[in-house]
């Protein structure tokens, strides 16, 4: 049974593609890409865990490894639409084991994604109530009001016409 790389590297990440896509080189190959998703899934699991403790998600340690998982799992699904990787062609367990894992995966992905975009949303409260008490702090200590006018040392008694 014989391996094409799909894309040179000179590291154990090389990607074989089945040539002839025959059956164990497809098992191989679907055996490769569910050690991906296994990782995937840990990963976002992972940050999940961090972004329900309220960690800001620019803090989150696992984003660029989850680049990298997501950009070659990318790569095996091009494989797979492009049918250099036919998986009917696989045993009927690993078809089984691919779909409930991407499963899997997809589930962990949407709450990802919801989790995310809560941590956003914290992370731009936090900002506004910043920016805020800022704003508070410096404006009674400007020389201008809310109007634009420059701010006077008092205001005139009514009807006297006069400064105090």
């Amino acid at each position: 049974m014989s391996y094409a790389p799909t894309r040179p590297s000179g590291g154990s990440d090389a990607r074989p593609r089945p040539a002839g896509d025959t059956a164990p080189a497809t098992n191989a190959a679907v055996t490769k890409i569910l050690a991906l998703v296994d990782e995937l899934i840990a990963v976002i699991s992972d940050e999940n865990s961090q972004l329900a403790q309220g960690l800001p998600a620019s803090m989150s340690l696992s984003a660029a490894r989850k680049a990298e998982l997501a950009k070659e799992f990318e790569q095996w699904v091009a494989d797979i639409r492009s049918r250099r990787i036919v998986l009917a062609h696989a045993d009927q367990p690993l078809r089984a084991r691919i779909s409930e894992q991407t499963g899997v995966l997809q589930q962990g992905m949407d709450e990802n994604v919801e989790r995310l975009r809560a941590a956003i949303d914290a992370s731009r409260r936090r900002v506004d109530a910043v920016m805020r008490a800022i704003r508070e702090q410096i404006a009674p200590s400007g020389p201008y009001q809310a109007n634009g006018l420059t701010r006077t040392a008092s205001p005139p008694v009514a009807g006297s016409g006069r400064w105090v």
